[in-house]
């Protein structure tokens, strides 16, 4: 009778429910397990991967944050919460050529895996990412940007060259302003000032040795050196960022009336070399061919750059070649394919 059976367990005291309860339990399940994640009713196996904490916008060097999350799923897009799997995040679309940097690998919690200290070191616009895990469907992240650093240091990026002395150091020194990770900072316009680092015979820099950059970049247009000498350097500074200095390169003797021991002709310009093996060129530079690294036109000799010792040089129409004396033949100028 079931009203019965209702008035007996009524008649039951409250500490005898609870008793009762764990006897029902353990009849109904074969035991109350405490033991263990419990996967919910309904998720099925797993399937796929999936970012639900997307990667944001970050400084290049710095963390991404917030922390980025990756979410083992099943097929219809429920998280499995049991799942304890290793998944690996990687660089997707790489518009920079960056570099991934921090834990890559990490192992799902509850079925999700959270990767707190990624960066990439080069500034771009469109990264993505990817998720990856033995046996599940990978998963591609929303694009996002990496933007430049604080300024920190000074790079020279264009190296200065071989020239005569007293003559203007071409193609101009440029020095750029960049972040921890090379990236230039576009926005500074730090004054950077040259001076002369390895001075191996007592020369004077001339010029502007001051200048204030533009787009994150100084230029150095009118440096000269009056003393021949070898291995000379420059170095850079700027307040607050750490300097840098130049590649070696040579201040040769000026050229004189007849310093020249060969002379070649060419259409409108001609070269020549002395009898200590350097190569100068005058004349039309519309191509380059005078060799120094600019299309500049010069009526004064100008040293042929890379400091090489020649044994004899050719004039082109509108190019230049010659031979050192190691043998080895350089040409520049007009380079038609």
């Amino acid at each position: 009778m079931s009203h019965g059976r209702e008035d007996a367990v009524s008649r039951v005291p409250t500490h005898g429910r609870f008793w009762a309860s764990v006897v029902l339990c353990a009849i109904a399940l074969g035991g109350c397990s405490t033991s263990g994640p419990v996967q919910p009713t309904g998720v099925g196996t797993a399937a796929k991967l999936a970012f639900i904490v997307q990667p944001s916008n970050a400084a290049a060097g710095a963390g991404i944050t917030p922390a980025m999350q990756v979410a083992v799923q099943d097929a219809q897009g429920n998280t499995v919460t049991t799942a304890t799997t290793s998944i690996t995040v990687a660089i997707g679309t790489n518009p920079a050529s960056g570099t991934l940097a921090g834990t890559t690998t990490v192992a799902a919690v509850n079925g999700v895996a959270t990767f707190s200290n990624l960066s990439i070191d080069k500034a771009g616009t469109g990264y993505t990412l990817t998720a990856s895990a033995t046996g599940l469907t990978g998963a591609t992240s929303s694009a996002f940007n990496i933007g430049v650093g604080a300024a920190a240091k000074l790079v020279f990026t264009v190296q200065p060259s071989t020239a005569a002395a007293g003559a203007a150091i071409t193609p101009a020194v440029q020095v750029a302003v960049q972040d921890a990770q090379g990236n230039t900072v576009t926005t500074a316009t730090t004054s950077i000032t040259l001076a002369i680092g390895t001075n191996p015979a007592s020369g004077t820099l001339s010029g502007t040795t001051t200048v204030a950059a533009v787009n994150g970049v100084a230029t150095f247009s009118t440096l000269s050196l009056n003393t021949a000498g070898t291995g000379y350097t420059l170095t850079a500074t700027a307040t607050g960022l750490t300097g840098a200095t130049s590649n070696a390169f040579n201040v040769v003797a000026p050229v004189s009336a007849g310093a020249h021991q060969t002379i070649s002709a060419g259409f409108t310009h001609t070269c020549g070399v002395t009898s200590s093996g350097a190569a100068y060129c005058w004349g039309d530079n519309y191509y380059g061919e005078l060799g120094n690294g600019t299309t500049t036109t010069s009526t004064a000799p100008v040293a042929v750059s890379g400091g090489l010792t020649f044994a004899a040089v050719s004039a082109g129409e509108g190019h230049s070649c010659g031979i050192t004396r190691s043998g080895a033949a350089y040409c520049w100028g007009y380079n038609l394919s």
